[in-house]
């Protein structure tokens, strides 16, 4: 939940009969992206301290107790855990390269009641222990000791579950970090094709599982608890609870869930009456819910677990929640009828929604139910037919026809099972007897077809059709992937007939040649071909490993060079993959690669093979095939990138959502999204589905990368975030790319990285901005109503930009046939600004809303202000178009007139409270103005202020265009600046001052009159003298180290010598930053004298030999830095400028300054 910023403490309420406690914490963002790993912290009489919680951040902490007793020991040679190191040091993130066809494993944490027994007659986990637990740490191993482990927390992502997405085929060990208080920890096996085993199998907390190519795991998880104390969990923070104590923010507001099914047929919209009758209540139904806190938490209800049918979750406070069913195969249809107050009735007529989906406004202290139906019925048959394919038969080369008349041997009786959500059943099939594999009332939804593979067969070859049950075609016969050497996935609908021929493809033996090259620096290799590449890349890289392995048994490694191949022989045949160990400073590398028969004959001619993670390449070979690779390396570097797709529902307005209510609200079900990347000559493609997700680029050169979704869609636009993981850095913050019109966006990735972006497809709920713009002959009145300018304004005006601004940011284009159309606009203000061409005068604008989604619409467009070509208006509804007719008349001539001043001698306009206008008041006559326009034939102009107007020069009938002005700068000048330029028509930020110098550039639109001011700053006349007052807070001065700039104000007398005496000159008081300046002195010896004060120390580079007097010169300025000490080491004056080097004033620290003779 949500918990303040800053320090918190978490402390048990009861510790009962244990004697302490030991808690390890991890900080998270809230995306459970890992800030700062595992690590122990402080517990103190059951109570936690030194922990602080940053903004954007989740603590997740193990909390350990230990029971009277000798307690843990650590072993002598292990370091006692350390604090964690907090927000300003975080760790790196786990990290796991994405792969082609990867997999993903979910483990759903149970907790069942003290002392439950698994083994017992009748016990049924799935229903005994429906509660799920949060809060349980959970690491992932694999058999590579070089990776990261992964870690993650039940609760990160999904409420009591675990999820580790992306995962390259391989063993790996899941271990649990389990609680002291658990007695028995055991698991029900793993879905995703095997189902669910209902013999529990017994842990120690940790699990070793082999997880195929492509496929979802899911894993249910026990703990049984001993019976002992219960730790209390505070929630959300409240600084009003207790001092430095995090006190729960709990509500009196509960909700129930019932869960009701209907049988096939059911048809709400025949009844106007709450349906609960007519329907039987369902135990082991699953809605998650989670709140508006975007904190990766939520709930999990378990229909049955509270009563039959129901399930409550109690002390919730006021809020939103949302809800959504998983929704079990075989169902149909989904709708929630009512949501109304426990103890009464419900009342409706006709179903709140129909959808597996449900926000719902909480009230405080309200108990609420919610009837929620699922129609069942939804079946369909799977049919499969075995087959078998000789030794001979290049199996993995041919047609579906070619297979159905050369795969005519008998591959023995082979069980095959279906797996469908928890239904599972196998039955066997023949090809001599002909026995099909005949399956019925298999629930519709993703399921799959699982073969129990004899020894000496290789991958085999699947191809399925569907009909409907009166054998009519759904779709064609097409090839399933395979994945894990024996299973295929299939979307089944409700009444639908899948019949499968499967192809067993006999096993025998392959041999592998790699030959190795690197291309040139600089080379295209993504654009060559096979001879091309042959040709240019022919370059020796040196020795590099390559790797071939079949799945199972077959591993080897041998080393490939330019001059001698990698040669691997007698490998297992089916599928194989070769991977290289790519050197470093390469990038993806281009193969192409044939196929051939053992009497050298050719089975499939050279080809360009897509290369995946590894980087690596994936073949099926057929017994007696050889695999000849041409492997050539490319300069540069690798990444990769994955696509994870979303789809928002209908009226959703995706553009203005925060990230959270686009997680929340689009769990829409998506067909296919194909999705192409584009990098310079290089390209790919992958797709996302409903069962797999991520669409992933597992290997892509290092440089700018295009993506863009390419498939036909309902959707018509889409938000994107994106962020990088890299091996050692920690994964950046999500971050919100621009999408164009094409769908598609581009990003700058570099090598080892990894782009992964969540692709939220929405309906287009964004508005309209279309200007349709003409241009008026001269002389047009600005005064009339539109339909003169429709009859007189008929020429569209072309290549002129606009820009418009919304709370999305800013885009600027130009008109094309006198049209510029902007399209999915959010909700709220907007404005369009014209860039006005300098041949027209300010725009005639008329506008008005002429499609609207709820809004009213302007029958006739009206006249809006645009001065300056500036147009303001908003959207209050969305889907609506807001249409404008814009007008622009050709203008007249313009002018310009320049304000000559001159300021006071070394002004600085920089200076605090520097107002030139009012400074520099000095109107100034006599300086000549010369005016160059952009064509050389023409005569430039020229002016002196005071000929025409006092202090001022003026240039007027200008043709628009662009001018340079030119000022005759005065001698003793010491600089020119021109402060502004007003009455353009086009206003903008500008720059203070406008320019610096001589010249400035004057764009002059039609009808412009521009008015300038010019300011000549002259030089210093006669000398100059500034003193720098500072304080020290030793009694005699040391160094600068013991003083500051003293900014409180110290007055000074200025005298000067006239050869018998000093003579008063002036008074002067130094400012905020401790200076005060004469100007305009007269060359001589000078000196200054402190108010009411003594100093001791004074340092000047202009002082005389004998310390009496200070020199002023002409042009020139003489400081004297001036020093008081107190002997206070807290008076130091206020903080100045740190002196960087001490002043050598000749004289040791501890001695006394030589005495002067001052006036």
């Amino acid at each position: 939940e949500a918990i303040q910023t800053g320090p918190i403490e978490i402390w048990l309420d009861d510790p009962g009969a244990f004697e302490s406690a030991r808690v390890f914490c991890q900080v998270n963002t809230l995306e459970g992206v890992e800030i700062s790993p595992f690590a122990e912290v402080a517990v103190s009489d059951f109570r936690t301290s030194d922990l602080t919680l940053g903004h954007g951040q989740r603590l997740h902490c193990g909390w350990f107790n230990l029971p009277e007793g000798p307690g843990l020991a650590l072993p002598d040679d292990e370091p006692a855990p350390t604090q964690p190191p907090g927000l300003e040091d975080p760790g790196p993130p786990p990290t796991a390269p994405p792969a082609g066809n990867l997999s993903d494993l979910t483990i759903v944490k149970h907790i069942c009641p003290p002392g439950y027994d698994p083994f017992a007659v009748g016990a049924n986990p799935m229903l005994n222990c429906p509660d799920t637990v949060s809060g349980v740490n959970f690491t992932l191993t694999d058999e590579d000791p070089d990776t990261v482990d992964l870690q993650t927390m039940t609760g990160d992502s999904i409420a009591g579950a675990v999820f580790f997405g992306g995962l390259v085929p391989g063993d790996f060990t899941v271990t649990e970090t389990v609680p002291n208080d658990i007695d028995v920890v055991f698991v029900l096996g793993c879905g995703g094709g095997g189902g669910i085993d209902p013999i529990p199998t017994v842990i120690d907390g940790s699990l070793e599982i082999g997880i195929p190519q492509g496929i979802l795991l899911t894993c249910h998880w026990f703990n049984v608890p001993e019976v002992g104390a219960q730790q209390g969990v505070a929630r959300v923070a409240s600084p009003e609870a207790s001092p430095g104590v995090a006190a729960a923010l709990v509500g009196t507001a509960s909700l129930t869930m019932y869960s009701y099914t209907c049988l096939a047929g059911f048809d709400v919209a025949a009844v106007n009456a709450n349906p609960q009758a007519s329907c039987t209540l369902s135990d082991g139904v699953q809605i998650e819910m989670d709140d508006a806190i975007d904190d990766s938490g939520g709930w999990i209800f378990e229909t049955g677990f509270t009563g039959p049918g129901h399930s409550t979750v109690a002390d919730l406070a006021a809020g939103a929640y949302f809800l959504e069913l998983q929704v079990a195969n075989g169902t149909t249809d989904t709708f929630i009828w009512d949501c109304y107050d426990v103890a009464g009735v419900s009342s409706r007529t006709d179903p709140l929604a129909m959808d597996d989906t449900l926000t719902y406004d909480l009230a405080d202290g309200v108990q609420i139910r919610c009837d929620w139906f699922q129609i069942t019925g939804g079946t369909g048959r799977v049919i499969v037919n075995n087959r078998a394919c000789g030794y001979l038969v290049p199996a993995y080369t041919l047609t579906y026809e070619q297979l159905g008349t050369q795969c005519t041997d008998d591959p023995g009786t082979i069980e095959y099972t279906v797996v469908s959500g928890p239904h599972q059943e196998s039955r066997s099939a023949s090809k001599s007897p002909l026995v099909l594999a005949s399956f019925a009332n298999i629930p519709s939804g993703y399921m799959a077809v699982v073969e129990t593979l004899p020894d000496g067969w290789a991958t085999p070859i699947v191809w399925c059709q569907v009909n409907d049950e009166n054998a009519n075609p759904v779709s064609p016969p097409a090839q399933l992937e395979v994945y894990g050497d024996r299973q295929v996935n299939v979307d089944l609908e409700p009444g639908q007939v899948v019949f499968c021929d499967w192809f067993n493809v006999a096993q025998g033996f392959v041999d592998v040649h790699i030959s190795k090259h690197v291309c040139p620096m600089g080379f295209d290799a993504y654009a060559a071909d096979a001879t091309t590449l042959a040709t240019e890349c022919a370059s020796n890289p040196g020795t590099v490993d390559f790797t071939v392995e079949d799945g199972a048994l077959y591993l080897q490694t041998k080393p490939a060079t330019g001059a001698a191949p990698a040669v691997f022989e007698n490998v297992p045949s089916g599928q194989i993959r070769v991977s290289e160990t790519l050197p470093d400073g390469y990038g993806l590398p281009v193969v192409f690669c044939r196929v051939d028969f053992e009497d050298n004959s050719i089975i499939v001619p050279f080809g360009q093979a897509p290369v995946e993670v590894g980087p690596s390449i994936a073949y099926s070979l057929s017994a007696g095939q050889s695999l000849h690779c041409n492997w050539v390396n490319v300069f540069g570097g690798l990444g990769s990138v994955s696509i994870w797709s979303q789809a928002c529902p209908e009226g959703f307005d995706a553009l203005t959502a925060t990230r959270l209510e686009l997680e929340l609200g689009c769990s829409e079900e998506i067909g296919t999204v194909d999705f192409a990347l584009a990098n310079g000559s290089f390209s790919d493609t992958a797709s996302s589905t409903n069962l797999f997700r991520y669409a992933d680029f597992p290997a892509v050169p290092a440089g700018m990368v295009t993506l863009t979704e390419t498939s036909a869609s309902a959707y018509d636009t889409a938000v994107v975030y994106c962020r990088v993981q890299e091996t050692g850095q920690p994964v950046t913050p999500a971050e919100k790319v621009e999408i164009g019109v094409d769908r598609s966006f581009s990003w700058d990735l570099e090598a080892n990285q990894w782009l992964i972006c969540q692709w939220y497809s929405a309906y287009n709920t964004g508005s309209t901005v279309m200007l349709i713009k003409f241009e008026c002959p001269a002389g047009t009145l600005y005064d009339q109503d539109q339909s003169i300018y429709i009859q007189n304004c008929t020429q569209p005006h072309d290549g002129v930009d606009f820009t418009l601004t919304h709370s999305g940011g800013a885009s600027t284009m130009p008109t094309v046939g006198g049209l510029v159309q902007w399209t999915g606009i959010p909700l709220g203000p907007f404005s369009i600004q014209e860039l006005i061409p300098l041949d027209y005068g300010e725009p005639i604008v008329f506008c008005g809303v002429t499609a609207s989604s709820g809004g009213p619409l302007d029958a006739v467009a009206a006249r809006v202000e645009a001065t300056g070509g500036y147009v303001e208006s908003t959207f209050d509804f969305p889907n609506t178009t807001y249409l404008c007719y814009w007008y622009n008349i050709l203008g007249g001539p313009g002018e310009i007139t320049m304000h000559k001043f001159t300021c006071p001698p070394g002004y600085d306009l920089h200076a605090s409270g520097a107002a030139p206008l009012v400074d520099c008041a000095e109107k100034t006559n006599g300086v000549n103005f010369t005016l160059i326009d952009t064509d050389p034939a023409t005569v430039d102009l020229q002016s002196i202020t005071g000929d025409s107007i006092d202090g001022a020069v003026y240039f007027g009938g200008l043709a628009p265009g662009d001018y340079t002005a030119i000022e005759s700068v005065p001698p003793e000048t010491a600089y020119v600046f021109v402060l502004d330029c007003v009455g353009l028509k086009m206003g903008a930020i500008r720059p203070y001052p406008l320019s610096m110098g001589d010249t400035l550039t004057i764009p002059v639109g039609a009808g412009e009159s521009i008015v300038c001011y010019w300011m000549n700053v002259p030089e210093y006349e006669g000398g100059r003298l500034t003193v720098v007052k500072h304080q020290c807070s030793t009694m005699t001065y040391i160094s600068d180290v013991d003083c500051e700039v003293y900014e409180d104000g110290q007055g000074f007398d200025l005298v000067f010598w006239i050869g018998e005496a000093w003579e008063y000159h002036s008074t002067g008081t130094t400012d905020g930053v401790g200076q005060f300046t004469w100007i305009d002195l007269t060359p001589g010896e000078f000196w200054v004298d402190e108010h009411d004060r003594d100093w001791c120390h004074m340092t000047s580079e202009w002082i005389s030999e004998d310390g009496n007097w200070l020199n002023v010169v002409d042009d020139d300025v003489t400081i004297v830095n001036v020093y008081n000490c107190s002997g206070d080491p807290g008076d130091k004056g206020k903080p100045g400028a740190t002196p960087t080097k001490y002043p050598n004033t000749g004289t040791p620290p501890d001695k006394p300054e030589p005495g002067r003779e001052t006036p």
